[in-house]
């Protein structure tokens, strides 16, 4: 099973952000129990190159840093449509996929809005699940629990490749 990781810094810009960490570890563990590999690959400035030197001690197989400086006028923000373009032609999404499983942080420490898993999904066309706890990859799809506020949970099943 061939698995891209999306990873970006804390807010200290020099750890992997933590809900990152969870999908890197989740990935791995995938990895480890099918086979494959672990890529990591995140998008942003110079200064992120560290978390990847991180994301490789950890276990992952290789790190790809697509170097993005925010546009002007942004924010500091990087519209999803700049990385999600990039990542789907990197990884072969515009043709055969050469990956099976995209997995992301449930959201990021800095915003904290949840949108990189869904917005990646839109741009890339793939099947998305939001919200993951528990997954398990059967032949040709990902069988996920989600779990909602309020403590309410749901079991889906989406078709690989997917986010």
């Amino acid at each position: 099973m061939n698995i891209i990781v999306c990873i970006k810094p804390d807010i200290t810009e020099h750890e992997i952000g933590p809900f990152e960490a969870l999908a890197l570890e989740a990935g791995l563990q995938l990895r480890d129990a099918r086979g494959g590999r672990v890529d990591v690959i995140t998008a942003g400035p110079e200064s992120w190159r560290g978390i990847l030197h991180r994301a490789l001690g950890t276990g992952a197989d290789n790190a790809v840093h697509l170097l993005i400086d925010p546009p002007e006028g942004t924010g500091g923000l990087v519209p999803a449509q700049i990385p999600a373009g990039l990542i789907a032609a990197w990884a072969g999404l515009d043709d055969t996929p050469s990956y099976d499983l995209i997995l992301t942080g449930i959201m990021s420490q800095d915003l904290s809005a949840g949108q990189t898993g869904p917005m990646l999904a839109e741009y890339t066309g793939l099947a998305h699940a939001s919200a993951v706890i528990r997954m398990d990859v059967r032949e040709n799809t990902l069988r996920a629990r989600r779990e909602w506020e309020g403590g309410y949970r749901e079991i889906i099943e989406i078709p690989l490749p997917a986010l």
